[in-house]
């Protein structure tokens, strides 16, 4: 299928340039990870031929000629959309495409759903970057891409998770999401935590993945676990 194709293609070109892989690692990508997720960059448009609806859909909005790629797969790892951001760490913001919008698609959700069904739990994050270093301490992380939880998402959780952990954004809308997310799963009887990840606005942190950067990993792991002590 032209997805796998997709994800392929822009990952190999991923491997063959060492400098783009250094700006993943700063963001907090392991090898690991690059590889489990199938990470990949599009250098120069699409390396392949793929769905024309797919296509007029990139060629419109912002331009993605050098643009992360991150698959968005069903729970079975069947490629379903994607998500694009900008290699360039000035340009913020993303661009999301569903294949289909008939089945639950998220970033790491096929890699997430076998620690989901053996932990019973569930960490909720916010964007892509987030999930790298916090995978690394807790393998049930999943990002919603948006501080909220989707209808069909909320339905897929509740039937595996006896607890959820929401991580979201230190900033008004990430707090407003946890709130609203948290009241979702304990009107149905599971176990809802909050972790309040610290702002640090003078550094520009206010998710995870920024938090990572300016404190490190040893630290950084060190909250996670505190955070969810007794959990592991």
């Amino acid at each position: 299928m032209w997805a796998e194709d997709l994800v392929n293609k822009a990952h190999e070109s991923l491997l063959e340039s060492p400098d783009t892989l250094e700006k993943l690692w700063a963001r907090g990508a392991s090898n690991d990870q690059i590889q489990s997720f199938s990470l990949g960059v599009l250098t120069e448009g699409l390396p392949c031929e793929c769905d024309p609806a797919f296509v007029a859909w990139f060629k419109r909005g912002a331009p993605l000629e050098e643009a992360w790629v991150f698959p968005l797969t069903n729970t079975l790892g069947k490629v379903r959309g994607f998500q694009f951001r900008s290699t360039c760490p000035e340009r913020k913001g993303y661009r999301t495409y569903l294949i289909s919008k008939e089945e639950v698609a998220l970033f790491g959700l096929a890699q997430t759903m076998s620690f989901i069904w053996a932990s019973r739990q569930v960490f909720l994050v916010e964007g892509v970057f987030d999930v790298f270093p916090v995978q690394r301490v807790l393998p049930w992380v999943l990002p919603t891409l948006t501080a909220n939880v989707g209808v069909d998402l909320f339905r897929l959780l509740k039937r595996f998770v006896e607890a959820v952990w929401i991580g979201y954004d230190a900033d008004s809308s990430g707090r407003r999401g946890a709130k609203h997310v948290a009241t979702m799963f304990r009107n149905v009887g599971i176990s809802t935590h909050v972790v309040n990840f610290p702002a640090l606005p003078s550094a520009g942190v206010k998710d995870p993945s920024e938090l990572w950067g300016a404190w490190g990993s040893p630290r950084f792991e060190q909250f996670l676990k505190e955070c969810c002590d007794g959990y592991f």
